[in-house]
C-alpha cells in the first residue's frame, strides 16, 4: 500500500495491477494444462503415423496417398476410415512400400541416436573443460597469493644494495624483483581472461543440454513409430485378411477415442494467447507511467525528511545518507567514508529507536499533506516518546511530589522530542493534528508552540475510557 500512501499509484494503477495479479494466478495452471497437452500431442504424433502407414498397408487409405505432417491432420484421415464402408482392396506395391518406409524409420533412427551419443560426448568433455578450468584457476590464485608481498619488497628494495660480507655492490635483488612482477602481471592477465571462461562453457552446455533434449524427444517418436511400423511389416499368411482389418480398426478406435478433448487444445491456445497478449499490455502500461520513477522520487523526498527531523533529534548516524526500504519496512544507513551499510536495528540504544521512528512518521506526514487527495488520515498517535529516558513510574512520582529528581541531560532530550513534534506540525499545517499520551509534565514541555494539555488522567480521574462506560 505504500506506493499508494505516496501518491504514486493512482486509482486506475491499483486497478491494473489487481488484474495482473489475477491475470498471472488464472494463466499459471492454464499454461501448464497447455504444455501438458501439447507434450501428449508429441507423444501421440508418432503412433497415430504408424497407425496411417498400416492402414495404407491394408488397403484402406491409396498407395499413392502421403501422410500429412501435423497430428490433426493425421487423425482426420484416420477418422474418415471409421465413417467410410471398409472393403480393402489389395494395393499392388503396399508391403514394398511399407517395407521402404520401414528401412527409412530405422535409418532416421540411428542418424537421431548417433547425433544424440555425439552430443553427450561433446556434454561430458564440456563438463570435464569447466573442472580443469576451475583447477588451473585455483592454481592461478594461490600463485598470486604467494606473490602478494611484491609491494613490500619493491618499497624496501630500492636501487643498488651492498653485500653484507665482501661489500660489493648487488642489484640481482632488483633484477629479480623485476622478473616477478612481470609475472605477477602475466598471472593476472591469464587469471582474468580465465574468470570469463566458466560463462562461455556454462551458455554452451545449456545449449548442448537444450538440443540433446530436443534429439531425445525426436528419437522417442520415431522410436515408437518404427515399432509400430515393425508389427505392420511382418510376414501374414495368405495375405490380408479381413479378421485383421477388423481387429485394426478396433484399434483405430480406441485410439481416436483416447484423443477425446483433444480438439479444445486450439481452444484452450487461443484463450491463453488472450491472455499473455493483455498481460503483456498491462505491463506495458504500468511501466508507461513511470511508476517507479515517481516512487523513487518520493522515497528519496522522505528520506530527506527523515534526515532533516533526526539531525534535530540528535541522533546517531544522522549525518550519513539514510534512506526509507518500503519493501523491508526499514531505514538503511550508508557510511560513504566507509562503503558501509546498515539497518536501523544495527544501532544501539532505546533512543534512536524511538527518535527514527518519530523521524520517519513526520517525515511521511509530511510528503501525505502535500497530496491532493491523501488517503492516509491527517492525524498522529503517540504513546508516551519520554519511556527511553523515563520510566513512567519516576515521571508520575516527580509530577506528584518531586521526589525524583530528574537528570537535566535526559529532560533536553525529551523536550527535544516535544520540539520536533512542533515543528513537524509548523511544516505540515493543513489541520494536521500529533496526539500524545505522556506521563511527562509541563516542566519538560511547557511553553513549547503547538503543545496544548487537553487533561490529565491521574489519581482517581476518569482515564481514556470514562468508567461509566464500564458499568
Amino acid at each position: 500500500m505504500f506506493p499508494l500512501a505516496l501518491g504514486v499509484d493512482l486509482s486506475n494503477s491499483l486497478a491494473l495491477e489487481q488484474e495482473l495479479r489475477d491475470l498471472k494466478r488464472r494463466l499459471r495452471p492454464l499454461e501448464a494444462d497447455l504444455e501438458l497437452r501439447a507434450r501428449t500431442r508429441e507423444r501421440w504424433l508418432g503412433d497415430a503415423r504408424g497407425l496411417w502407414w498400416r492402414a495404407r498397408e491394408f488397403g484402406l487409405i491409396a498407395t499413392e496417398a502421403i501422410p500429412p505432417e501435423s497430428l490433426d491432420g493425421i487423425t482426420a484421415d484416420l477418422r474418415r476410415l471409421l465413417t467410410e464402408s471398409q472393403d480393402p482392396l489389395p494395393r499392388p506395391g503396399a508391403a514394398a512400400q511399407a517395407g521402404e518406409h520401414f528401412a527409412v524409420l530405422r535409418s532416421r533412427e540411428s542418424e537421431v541416436s548417433s547425433r544424440i551419443r555425439s552430443l553427450k560426448l561433446r556434454l561430458q568433455r564440456l563438463g570435464s573443460l569447466s573442472g580443469a578450468a576451475g583447477d588451473y584457476g585455483n592454481g592461478l590464485r594461490e600463485q598470486q597469493g604467494r606473490l602478494g608481498g611484491l609491494g613490500w619488497f619493491e618499497k624496501h628494495i630500492g636501487g643498488t644494495a651492498y653485500c653484507s660480507v665482501c661489500g660489493s655492490e648487488q642489484d640481482s635483488a632488483r633484477h629479480e624483483l623485476t622478473r616477478l612482477k612481470k609475472l605477477a602481471s602475466d598471472l593476472g592477465r591469464e587469471t582474468e581472461a580465465l574468470a570469463r571462461t566458466p560463462v562461455v562453457v556454462d551458455k554452451e552446455r545449456s545449449e548442448v543440454s537444450e538440443q540433446l533434449a530436443d534429439l531425445e524427444e525426436q528419437h522417442r517418436q520415431i522410436r515408437r513409430e518404427r515399432i509400430q511400423a515393425e508389427d505392420n511389416h511382418q510376414t501374414r499368411d495368405g495375405g490380408t485378411r479381413l479378421e485383421d482389418v477388423h481387429r485394426f480398426l478396433g484399434w483405430l478406435e480406441k485410439f481416436l477415442e483416447d484423443q477425446t478433448g483433444s480438439e479444445d487444445d486450439a481452444d484452450l491456445a487461443v484463450k491463453v494467447a488472450g491472455m499473455r497478449h493483455r498481460l503483456s499490455a498491462i505491463e506495458r502500461q504500468l511501466a508507461g507511467d513511470a511508476r517507479k520513477g515517481r516512487l523513487a522520487t518520493a522515497l528519496k523526498k522522505v528520506s530527506a525528511g527523515i534526515t532533516e527531523h533526526a539531525r534535530f533529534l540528535r541522533l546517531e548516524r544522522a549525518d550519513e545518507w539514510i534512506e526509507l526500504k518500503i519493501n523491508s519496512l526499514n531505514l538503511q544507513f550508508t557510511d560513504q567514508t566507509r562503503n558501509r551499510r546498515d539497518v536501523l536495528s544495527d544501532l544501539g540504544s532505546g533512543e534512536n529507536w524511538m527518535g527514527y521512528h518519530l523521524a520517519t512518521f513526520l517525515a511521511l506526514h509530511n510528503h501525505f499533506a502535500k497530496q491532493t487527495h491523501s488517503p492516509v488520515a491527517n492525524f498522529l498517535v503517540i504513546d508516551q516518546p519520554s519511556q527511553v529516558y523515563f520510566p513512567a513510574q519516576i515521571l508520575d512520582e516527580h509530577a506528584e511530589n518531586n521526589s525524583r529528581v530528574l537528570k537535566d541531560k535526559d529532560k533536553q532530550a525529551t523536550r527535544r522530542i516535544f520540539e520536533a513534534l512542533s515543528r513537524g506540525i509548523e511544516s505540515i499545517d493543513k489541520g494536521f493534528q500529533i496526539i500524545v499520551t505522556e506521563h511527562a509534565d509541563e516542566d519538560i514541555w511547557g511553553g513549547i508552540e503547538q503543545v496544548e494539555l487537553v487533561d490529565r488522567w491521574r489519581g482517581e480521574r476518569d482515564y481514556l475510557v470514562p468508567r461509566d462506560w464500564l458499568a
